[in-house]
């Protein structure tokens, strides 16, 4: 602890050894007792862990050297008769002994005292343990050696004065160390003593000898003089005063007590000993203790004082810290506030002009300046182009004039430095800045900050404040410049996505529009032949044709159906990829649109010997609002596929009620065919554009692979789904579900009911197929019949034989032998009279009359409800009033009589004229003819016209624009019905027809059935 000469290291030990030497061999000699007995006060104990505790271990061995020398120099005094070996030995023992000692009483000091003697309870532990354990350890040793030696072998020399011989030792060992070690403490542990306290000790010392001298001659009261000067010294020097004269008054005691003088004389040399020890011991202790606690006391006062002057300085300094604490936390909180209101005002906007105006708007919320720029960096070319700017019209008049200059980076000061660190800018004097002084201009700036606007580690723009005074922005400044940055940059990129995304969905829409445009225009190039192609056909079937003549039209017609349903597939398919298909909301029949959709496949499914089929359970609605033109087209599709890929077996449309909410329904259909089934590799692909399920099918069976993937997105228009099930080997089965609402006061289930005849009859359906079974006995329950069904002749018997029926309806599907044996078990029932046959055949198929005249009618599969209706009334009820099945329509050559009209046709296509005119003539019309839109003008001025078949795209005046000229000309009443007859299909142009003034609109290639009735509706609207 007291370690404070390791650079003397060497020369300190040295000193200790001979101060040592000196102290024994002089203590020994000067206060040796004449009774023989050691000296009463052994002071190279003390001066031993004072070593100790200047020098720590490393004085131990001088320690023991020195305790060699003095052992044996006494030796060669007290006991010259001892021989030379055992003298060095004896002398070494003692030596390692009085070693041993200031090692016990050093490591005791560490333990106990790692302080030092500091307060009260300091020097208690110092006493009891370090000054008593080491001696009482090594007095024992010390007299047992001695005694060995010879050295203390006297008359009378007992256990009882080995015993007063150990307590000598021990009390005069632990004097010398009480002594001792307190005075170097005192002297090296404080502070440098003052004059005042060095001259109050030097004349205490003087005054205490010269009081010593008497005491050589004085009884025990002159003692008592030399305590007061004791406790002046104390008072006024502290521990150095008080262990000092404690030292002096020791030796004067105990060389007076040695040569028999002085206050601690006794008759007997023991007692005399007793007297000094517990003289020195108890005014020393007693000394010492007072002076501890009176420096203690002063130590705490002192101590407190200086608290309370940290403490309030501490005050002070946590009040002021707060203090500014809570300004920059306001300034903080008005910091984060700002930009808040920044962030918000920045992200309210995609305009990127607008967003730099508000970031010019909202920066002096962050940062106070004279003038702030906004600059868009092309880091590769280094150049900056002003986005906005924003200034005091005393510095800057007109900032407007700074918009959109573009200049280099390198040019201008603080931008290039930027560009360079990528950290924020502080020019704090412009004027001390040469780079400025030779670069730029702007003599009223004076301090000048910037700050890199970056965005996803890019540098895209800079934000540069200025002001007229200099040394105007901080540190602060320039962070919170940054952080406004940064939200910029923020909203700046937003801006620049919005923009790029604008600029990608107009380039996308232009595309598209071309796009749609392209397809329109082929669709027109296309359509315009196609007319003629169909137009032609359609005329030739009316002529006298023998059996090859008429195969060649057919298949004529057919191939043009089949490119014109190419056309329509291609056009819809533009269409919903556009966005631009609409869906009509219209009340419809719902079982008319499943019987045309399947009526289109009639003579298909017969060829390949199919059975078509249809069912509606009986909770769904006949009536529906939707689009059903629409609808009818997923349905064509979906049968068309399932016809085309099913080579044997049924297909089969079903119509069941997925879901009711309120008044809104679910409706599902199912297509379910027996065919081939789709391997679940080709499942993936089956809704893509342009795909089918197998590659080769196009080349099989032909078609665009646009069907389903048009279906889809018409489901998912009509708020549905669209999805598949199939198993390779046991079909496929279509379902989608569409969402409709029941139409009122248009059910079909209202306008059938049947005559009161036809109520309760009972009807039996015989068939081995289930789905005609599900077909008809529904029908006929809608009607009001009983219906029984058999799935095969064996049950067919056996229910005609127990029960009575009114009609049997029979499929002609079975063999003939099995149909005669039913026809006549059904002739043999006992009842009023047999039940009525009714056959079940497919398209193609005669009838031939059977035994008894017992087939009354028959029905095409599959079975159409008003068919049925129209036939049971007809065979049950005898009604011979009630409409038949109407045949298939045809031209009618007397349409003309019936319905006679004025006709105009403006058309500048010479082939299309033609079939048009053919095709009125057919009907028996006669019409005048236009080749453009003046010609057509100039017609109804001469001439009026009930009907006016106007083709759109044509030069000079197109169809559009005469219609507009000739609603022009007259009133209301006098208007023609205007037809537009033209090839384009899509939305856009309908509607352009419709809004110049046109009542009807029909699309090339015209279909003479669409003719037919566009002419009767005129007629009835004129």
């Amino acid at each position: 602890m007291f370690n404070l000469l390791n650079r003397w290291q060497w020369p300190a030990l040295a000193g200790l050894l001979a101060l040592h030497f000196a102290a024994a061999h002089f203590g020994a000699t000067f206060t040796t007792m004449p009774t023989g007995y050691l000296s009463v006060v052994w002071l190279p104990s003390g001066i031993s862990l004072a070593g100790c505790l200047l020098l720590g271990y490393r004085a131990l061995p001088a320690i023991a050297l020195a305790n060699v020398a003095v052992n044996v120099t006494r030796l060669l005094v007290a006991a010259p008769q001892l021989p030379l070996a055992q003298m060095f030995l004896v002398s070494a023992l003692i030596a390692s002994i009085n070693t041993l000692q200031p090692f016990l009483a050093y490591r005791l000091w560490l333990r106990w005292l790692p302080e030092g003697i500091e307060r009260p309870d300091d020097l208690l532990r110092f006493v009891g343990i370090v000054c008593t354990v080491p001696t009482a350890i090594s007095s024992p040793l010390l007299v047992a050696v001695l005694w060995w030696a010879g050295v203390i072998v006297q008359p009378g020399f007992d256990l009882s004065q080995a015993t007063i011989t150990i307590a000598t030792l021990m009390l005069a060992d632990g004097a010398g160390i009480f002594l001792i070690v307190p005075l170097v403490w005192a002297w090296l542990r404080h502070t440098r003593p003052t004059r005042r306290e060095l001259i109050w000790l030097a004349g205490g010392l003087a005054v205490l000898n010269v009081l010593l001298l008497g005491v050589f001659y004085a009884d025990l009261g002159s003692i008592f003089l030399t305590l007061v000067v004791l406790l002046v010294l104390a008072l006024k020097s502290g521990m150095r005063g008080v262990t000092t004269a404690m030292l002096a008054l020791t030796l004067w005691s105990a060389l007076a007590t040695s040569h028999g003088a002085g206050p601690f004389v006794d008759a007997s040399p023991v007692v005399a000993i007793m007297y000094l020890l517990l003289f020195v011991v108890s005014v020393g202790y007693t000394m010492e203790l007072w002076v501890l606690q009176h420096y203690q006391l002063e130590l705490h006062r002192s101590r407190l004082e200086e608290l309370v002057a940290a403490r309030t300085a501490a005050l002070h300094q946590e009040v002021d810290v707060r203090r500014q604490a809570e300004i920059a936390e306001r300034s903080e909180r008005a910091f984060a506030e700002a930009l808040r209101k920044t962030a918000t005002a920045l992200s309210s906007t995609l305009n990127l002009d607008e967003v730099c105006k508000r970031i010019l708007a909202n920066l002096s919320a962050v940062v106070a300046h004279d003038a702030a720029h906004v600059a868009f960096i092309d880091e590769a070319q280094r150049h900056a182009r002003i986005a906005g700017t924003v200034a005091d019209p005393f510095y800057v008049p007109d900032p407007a004039s700074l918009r959109e200059m573009v200049f280099s980076v390198d040019e201008y000061v603080g931008f290039a430095r930027i560009v360079r660190t990528g950290q924020p800018v502080i020019i704090p004097d412009t004027e001390a800045d040469p780079e400025w002084r030779y670069h730029d201009t702007s003599a009223w700036i004076r301090s000048w900050l910037g700050a890199p606007i970056r965005r996803k580690g890019r540098l895209i723009g800079l934000l540069a404040v200025s002001s007229a005074q200099p040394h105007f922005f901080s540190p602060q400044n320039a962070d919170r410049l940054l952080a406004f940055a940064d939200q910029a940059a923020i909203a700046i990129e937003n801006a620049r996505l919005f923009e790029e995304a604008q600029a990608a969905k107009e380039t996308a829409e232009a595309a598209n529009r071309a796009k749609s445009s392209f397809v329109a225009n082929m669709s027109h190039e296309i359509r315009t032949p196609m007319n003629a192609v169909i137009g032609m056909t359609t005329l030739l079937q009316e002529t006298n044709l023998d059996v090859q003549q008429r195969e060649y039209v057919e298949t004529i017609r057919s191939s043009g159906d089949a490119l014109l349903a190419v056309i329509n597939d291609i056009l819809d398919f533009s269409k919903i990829e556009s966005g631009r298909l609409e869906l009509e909301q219209h009340p419809f029949e719902l079982m008319p649109c499943v019987e045309e959709a399947l009526d289109l496949f009639v003579v298909q499914a017969a060829q390949k010997d199919l059975e078509l089929a249809y069912w509606l359970a009986p909770e769904v609605p006949l009536a529906i609002v939707g689009d059903v033109t629409r609808l009818r087209q997923v349905l064509v599709n979906l049968v068309g596929n399932a016809v085309k890929f099913t080579p044997a077996g049924a297909v089969t449309v079903g119509v069941e009620v997925a879901s009711v909410e309120d008044k809104a329904i679910q409706l599902r259909f199912t297509v379910q065919d027996t065919g081939p089934g789709i391997p679940p590799e080709l499942l993936a692909r089956l809704f893509r554009p342009f795909a089918q399920g197998d590659a080769s099918s196009t080349r099989r069976f032909g078609g665009t692979g646009l069907g389903l993937a048009i279906s889809r997105r018409l489901v998912e228009l009509m708020g549905g789904a669209l999805d598949v099930e199939s198993e390779v080997g046991r079909g496929a089965t279509f379902h989608f579900t569409v969402a409709t609402v029941p139409a009122k006061g248009t059910d079909t289930a209202g306008q059938l009911l049947p005559s009161p005849a036809l109520a309760g009859q009972r009807v039996i359906v015989i068939s081995p197929r289930g789905c005609v079974l599900r077909m008809v006995q529904p029908m006929a329950e809608r009607l009001g019949l009983h219906a029984a069904t058999a799935p095969s002749p064996a049950a067919a018997h056996a229910r005609l034989a127990d029960g009575t029926f009114d009609a049997v309806m029979l499929d002609w599907a079975l063999p003939e032998e099995t149909r005669t044996a039913l026809i006549a078990a059904a002739g043999m029932v006992s009842q009023p009279r047999p039940p009525t046959v009714i056959a079940l055949t497919t398209w193609g198929h005669k009838v031939e009359s059977q035994p008894g005249g017992q087939v009354a009618a028959s029905l095409y599969k599959p079975v159409k409800l008003r068919a049925l209706h129209d036939t049971l009334l007809r065979v049950l009820a005898a009604d011979t009033s009630s409409t038949p099945i109407a045949a298939p329509a045809r031209l009618d050559p007397t349409l003309a009589k019936q319905a006679p009209l004025r006709i105009l046709l403006v058309e500048d296509n010479a082939v299309n004229q033609k079939v048009a005119l053919r095709m009125l003539d057919t009907l028996g019309y006669r019409a005048d003819v236009a080749g453009n839109g003046i010609e057509a003008v100039l017609a109804v001025k001469r001439q009026q016209y009930d009907v006016i078949l106007m083709d759109v795209q044509m030069p000079e005046m197109d169809g559009l624009e005469a219609t507009r000229a000739i609603r022009a000309l007259g009133p209301a009443g006098r208007r023609p019905y205007i037809c537009a007859m033209t090839a384009g299909a899509t939305l856009e142009e309908r509607t352009a027809c419709f809004d110049a003034g046109m009542n009807a609109f029909i699309s090339k290639p015209v279909i003479a059935e669409q003719l037919m009735k566009l002419l009767s509706e005129s007629r009835r609207r004129s």
